[in-house]
């Protein structure tokens, strides 16, 4: 086995879910590793650009910005990842905010219930093998 070839599986871009994209976005570690790849001695970039779609061009960018210790701007790159995670998030709570609504709304109707079968009800009335319990 070619060393390396047992991270292709697991170096996916960060929004791939097996469909077409036009634009992929890397994580700060899935560039490293590939960089770290193409830095082993007797492998060409073009191999190892091939081997993940990523153009040559952009493979010798993420080198040279990891060679000159450029952590901070490569995860600057990841901002539009988080952006999108952001979104998401905020889909997310729009959601949940809007199940709570519904969930309020219908406490609030069974408490009404109950007081309204709560007025109906003679006093000393026997209503049932519960209403020991609760008394």
């Amino acid at each position: 086995m070619a060393r390396g070839t047992d991270i292709v599986s697991d170096i996916e871009p960060a929004n791939g879910m097996n469909q077409v994209q036009h634009r992929r976005r890397w994580t700060f570690h899935q560039k490293l590793r590939v960089a770290q790849e193409s830095s082993v001695p007797g492998v060409t970039i073009t191999s190892v650009a091939r081997k993940y779609g990523v153009a040559p061009s952009q493979l010798f960018r993420w080198r040279k910005i990891f060679l000159n210790g450029g952590q901070e701007i490569v995860s600057a790159t990841d901002q539009g990842f988080a952006h999108v995670e952001l979104r998401e998030l905020k889909r997310r709570v729009r959601e949940l905010e809007r199940l709570l609504g519904r969930a309020t709304l219908e406490n609030e109707i069974l408490r009404e219930t109950v007081a309204l079968e709560k007025s109906r009800r003679k006093p000393g009335e026997d209503h049932g093998p519960l209403t020991l319990r609760y008394r």
